[in-house]
């Protein structure tokens, strides 16, 4: 069916939802059909044009808005936005800070990311590889020359486009001019990613950025990343001491990629110099348009070509092994109560990082033939008469009240809680409990430190025996667990058990929000914690999703906790499945920074949980000391 407008209200690509329920139907020209994502201080929407021009519109929740110092901080994202020209970043293509819902629009970018692109397909080759290169470098130049600096490349924040890969996320780029985004200075970035140099407190440069382009490179040439992946600290270690692993990168590229992964930025290449080696290497027996050779210099003046002017023609005739995701055909609209079943969701980062968003990979959602699932039949009288969820799934209060029952009652779960504070570092804090009554009663909680994992075991009638252990990583994967006896608990067995329902048990305070949206896939699709988390895994399923706002009832000395916006997927039985959202702590001390903050909370039940319960020969008296 043709149209004028690359997708509408009925016909969205995959990743964009329908519209919910209080979302506005008109930002600035752009009319609202969809939603992309939303996070704790904002929400991203897909809006048309009259004209039918289709844009990613960015706007900031109301409270926020309401603030005149966040209103600065979301003015100057803006300018810094709209300073970058590339191919391969999306445009910029307008604003309005003044208006009662601040809002940015850019280029509405269809595709998945690098990581989604080399996970289904491998990884990537010939002029397709080069064109990745190409793109990359030249959207850093277009950053770099704007007086920008990126701060966070990784393969989720890289779409692979039909015409091109695409640079997203300037969210906690610093500009030259000393303009910070971000409540602070601190350290930011995602291990393995982040440069050598960062960890020992210089400040994110040009340079930076590049070593973050040699990795990208390398991932897709080989599909492995260049510093492998498991616990955090092992991550840090070899990208800060260690040579990557670059075998499979091809012999045109090696020398640029492995000069930009050197410890010692000043032996990296500029963005704008590898771009001109790349492009004078590609185009060497090329004749341009108007019989003009390509520049070999990019300071240059005596040359009619400047790489940039290479880039269109590269992608053009490299980039074909990317197609248009196309749209899928909804029925109704979550502004209404219907059930709709949306897509799968993966995490991708747009330009601007007051929020983050979820995005949905190429085909989910969609039945054999490619159509959207539809509204759901009539109610049997089983689910009737089944869980809450079922029956009346519009009583968000009682679905939640029936979860923290149901979770009470299993014998047997898996929780992990995965905690990303916007601070310096910027590494997440990840938990995960495991509790069995078969054949002992037994609940078992590993942190996942930087420098290792901790256990935290309690077992017994009463869960009234504990013991700790500890599992080091020296770089070259971990070490043996051992076991010993601390007059030190982590905590109390009843409270580890209790803390799986916090964050449900606030969603039932008198302040909070809870809005049924219906029915949509839950979206695991972690970037990185997964392997930080002993490889735990979640099968893709659907859920019922509850969204709204909530007030951490946590005491914490010297702050003020903030609202928290969040999502949650129930299961059709009224068990949850995940909890994710985000929001800001207020210090009390108006000179200090506010904390952002994201985090996720997995569920699994009904599986058999195998916890191993120590035999007194294995436990030592005292920690053994690390």
């Amino acid at each position: 069916m043709a149209r004028n407008t690359p997708f509408d209200r009925d016909h969205l690509p995959p990743g964009v939802d329908p519209p919910r329920r209080g979302d506005p139907e008109r930002l600035g020209d752009y009319r609202v059909v969809g939603r992309i994502g939303a996070g704790g201080m904002g929400a991203v929407y897909a809006g048309i044009t009259d004209a039918g021009r289709a844009a990613a519109v960015k706007v900031i929740h109301a409270q926020f808005a309401a603030d005149p110092d966040f209103r600065a901080r979301f003015a100057r994202e803006v300018g810094l936005v709209s300073r970058v020209r590339a191919t391969c970043a999306p445009a910029f293509l307008g604003a309005d800070v003044e208006a009662t819902t601040p809002w940015m629009a850019t280029e509405y970018v269809p595709g998945p990311t690098l990581r989604q692109h080399v996970k289904r397909h491998g990884r990537l080759s010939g002029g397709m590889l080069t064109a990745l290169a190409v793109g990359l470098a030249e959207a850093l130049t277009a950053v770099h020359t704007a007086g920008v600096v990126h701060r966070d490349l990784k393969p989720g924040n890289v779409i692979l486009a039909p015409d091109g890969p695409k640079v997203l996320d300037f969210g906690i780029a610093r500009a030259a001019d000393g303009t910070v985004l971000t409540a602070t200075g601190g350290l930011h970035g995602t291990p393995g990613w982040v440069a050598p140099e960062r960890y020992e407190g210089v400040e994110a440069t040009g340079y930076s950025d590049m070593f973050a382009w040699g990795g990208l490179v390398a991932v897709a040439a080989t599909g492995r990343d260049p510093f492998g992946r498991g616990s955090v600290d092992g991550i840090i270690h070899r990208s800060r001491h260690e040579e990557p692993d670059l075998e499979g990168v091809p012999e045109h590229l090696m020398g640029l990629v492995r000069r930009s992964l050197a410890k010692d930025p000043a032996e990296r290449p500029r963005a704008d110099e590898a771009l001109a080696e790349l492009t004078r290497g590609w185009s060497t027996t090329r004749v341009l348009p108007g019989g003009a050779l390509p520049s070999t210099r990019v300071d240059d003046p005596g040359h009619d070509v400047h790489p940039t002017e290479i880039v269109p023609e590269l992608l053009a005739t490299e980039w074909t092994e990317v197609a248009d995701p196309g749209v899928r055909r909804v029925r109704g609209s979550r502004r209404a109560p219907v059930v709709f079943v949306a897509a799968a969701v993966l995490v991708v980062a747009l330009v601007g990082g007051l929020l983050w968003s979820d995005r949905v990979p190429w085909g989910g959602g969609t039945d054999g033939d490619g159509a959207a699932n539809e509204t759901a039949e009539d109610p049997t009288e089983e689910e009737v008469d089944g869980p809450t969820v079922r029956s009346d799934p519009e009583d968000g209060a009682a679905v939640v009240a029936e979860a923290i029952d149901l979770m009470a009652g299993a014998s047997d779960f898996l929780y992990r809680h995965e905690h990303i504070v916007d601070q310096e570092g910027g590494h997440p804090a990840i938990n995960v409990v495991e509790y069995t009554e078969d054949p002992v009663r037994a609940a078992q909680r590993r942190i996942y430190h930087p420098f290792g994992t901790l256990v935290d075991l309690h077992y017994g009638n009463d869960l009234e025996q504990q013991v700790n252990a500890a599992e080091t990583d020296t770089g070259d994967g971990p070490g043996p667990l051992e076991y010993y006896r601390s007059d030190d608990s982590i905590t109390a067995g009843d409270d580890l058990l209790e803390d799986r329902d916090w964050a449900l048990s606030w969603m039932l305070e008198p302040d909070s929000e809870i809005a049924y949206q219906g029915r949509s896939r839950v979206p695991y699709e972690p970037e990185f914690s997964d392997d930080v988390s002993a490889g735990l895994t979640f099968e893709v399923t659907e859920g019922h999703l509850y969204s709204g706002t909530f007030v951490e009832q946590v005491d914490l000395e010297g702050i003020r906790p903030g609202t928290m916006t969040f999502d949650l997927w129930i299961d059709d039985d009224g068990y949850p499945l995940r909890l994710s959202g985000a929001g800001v702590d207020v210090p009390e001390n108006p000179d200090s920074p506010e904390i952002s903050f994201t985090q996720t909370r997995d569920y699994v039940f009904h599986e058999p949980r195998d916890i191993h319960i120590p035999e007194e020969s294995e436990i030592l008296s005292e920690h053994p000391g690390f």
